[in-house]
């Protein structure tokens, strides 16, 4: 379909990144907040989130800290700091294909035993959060996590092929003047607003279009130079276009 500036924008359905809806960024689980004092060993309940939920929930996670003891043989009453790294790796990102010995329910001939890998505590929160159909439970899990950029666009915050859509320039680079050579420099409208001031300004006078095409933009590249030629002579050449107010 025919391109508008609507599809240009985080904040219309038509530009936004599907992943984060437009906001750059995305809500993960941080391995800070779920075990927050190092100096606590497991026996005291060094992994936050399994100290929390329902008392069937908290006795499932006991279930899932006991494998991982056994299988890694480590010991409980050691601070939390002072375990070796692979088991902290398949605590927080799982086991991968490596099946863990689990037993749920009552003791001895009571409980249920399988063997399955573990999905790691940093997916198994992931995973809750975005299959919870409690407000409460989401809230709960909402503590453990932190922004990242989001995985699709990178804080980009458009749609990939939005940022496919890109627009070239003559940049002159170089030394001394009679050693420049004009580069084609091709940017999105992400790359574009991460320049400065001064760049954006040097960018849009170098702009490469065609005599039609410079007919049909010339008013919109009037309108960009001016608003920057105006926070160039007021001294903010160095601040960038993306700067969040």
């Amino acid at each position: 379909g025919q391109l508008t500036p609507k599809h240009f924008s985080f904040n219309s359905h038509l530009g936004a990144c599907p992943a984060c809806h437009g906001l750059g960024t995305e809500l993960v689980p941080d391995p800070e907040l779920m075990v927050t004092d190092q100096s606590k060993s497991l026996a005291e309940g060094a992994v936050v989130p399994w100290r929390r939920g329902t008392r069937r929930m908290q006795a499932y996670y006991r279930g899932l800290q006991n494998a991982l003891v056994r299988h890694f043989a480590v010991a409980e009453n050691l601070p939390f700091s002072e375990l070796p790294e692979n088991f902290k790796q398949a605590l927080y990102y799982g086991t991968g294909d490596q099946p863990i010995e689990m037993s749920f329910g009552g003791n001895g001939k009571s409980a249920s035993k399988t063997a399955r890998p573990f999905e790691g505590l940093l997916p198994q929160m992931q995973r809750l959060y975005e299959e919870t159909e409690s407000e409460l439970t989401r809230s709960r899990i909402r503590a453990f996590m932190n922004r990242a950029p989001c995985s699709l666009c990178h804080g980009a915050r458009l749609k990939p092929e939005i940022l496919g859509v890109t627009i070239r320039s003559q940049i002159v680079r170089g030394g001394h003047a009679s050693e420049s050579k004009p580069a084609n420099e091709e940017l999105n409208i992400h790359q574009f607003c991460e320049l400065t001031i001064a760049q954006a300004a040097e960018f849009v006078r170098q702009i490469d279009l065609a005599p039609g095409q410079r007919a049909i933009v010339s008013e919109v590249l009037h309108e960009i130079s001016s608003r920057l030629e105006f926070l160039l002579e007021v001294g903010l050449d160095y601040l960038t276009l993306d700067r969040e107010s």
